[in-house]
Parts: structure tokens; C-alpha cells; sequence
């Protein structure tokens, strides 16, 4: 799961879980810990418009079962290999052979 956070990051610059921010006397908050904590539970995220649209559905696809909830069917690490992003796009243009 934590992999799929990070590549998430690394993709578009953001984290996925994001609670909405307040102000308050001239501060910036969190509205809960406990709000990002269910949207982290519930596995809610989005891919924005900006940057996503300029990134692969084949890179979304590996990201959304990175980031699977259920983690009966949440892909690992050789799964993740597997995929066709990472074997296809990645391994292929530096010739890594597992």
C-alpha cells in the first residue's frame, strides 16, 4: 500500500489522501486527523484533471491496486513487478531482465 502512496507522489507532485484544509485566526489546519484517517481507510483519492490527464491509464491501473483497500487484492511487490507498466515501459527501456 505504501508503494502505491509513494509512486502516487511521485507521479503528481501530491499525496493522495488529502483532508480539507480550514483557517482559523490566520492558521491553516487540518479539519481532523481523523477525517484523513477515514479517507485513508475508505481508500478515497482522485486522479485530477491536472497532472493526471498527462499520465498513462496504464500507470493509473497500476497506482488504483497499489492502493487497493482490501488487501486480500491488493497487488505485491512481484505482482507489482508484473505489471505491464513497470515490465513493459520501464524494464524494456533499461533492459533489466528478472
Amino acid at each position: 500500500w505504501s508503494a502505491g502512496v509513494v509512486l502516487y507522489t511521485m507521479l503528481c507532485g501530491y499525496q493522495p489522501f488529502q483532508a480539507e484544509s480550514k483557517i482559523s485566526h490566520n492558521y491553516t489546519y487540518l479539519s481532523s486527523v481523523n477525517d484523513l484517517i477515514e479517507l485513508i481507510k475508505a481508500g478515497k483519492y482522485e486522479f485530477h484533471p491536472d497532472p493526471w490527464d498527462n499520465i498513462s491509464d496504464m500507470a493509473k491501473d497500476l497506482v488504483r491496486h497499489l492502493l487497493d483497500v482490501n488487501y486480500k487484492t491488493r497487488y505485491s511487490p512481484s505482482q507489482a513487478l508484473m505489471h505491464p507498466w513497470i515490465s513493459n515501459v520501464i524494464f524494456s527501456e533499461y533492459n533489466i531482465i528478472f
